[in-house]
């Protein structure tokens, strides 16, 4: 069994300074991980999180637009 650490969406939020409509267009648009719906909560795995701010971080060093 693989356990995975699950991130809170307010630390979430509040640790990358966009806001909640923004992730949800994000996942809408497939370019943010879907949220785990925890009875009437959401959240999302911290892995695949730090795995979409690399790539944000990789698309600003090589200069390539954001969607």
């Amino acid at each position: 069994m693989v356990l995975h650490r699950i991130k809170l969406p307010l630390a979430t939020i509040n640790g990358s300074g966009f806001t909640a409509k923004y992730f949800y267009s994000l996942i809408k648009k497939g370019d943010f991980p879907p949220q785990i719906k925890l009875g009437r909560s959401s959240r999302w795995l911290l892995r695949e999180y730090s795995e979409w701010k690399t790539r944000l971080i990789e698309r600003r060093d090589t200069k390539m637009p954001l969607k």
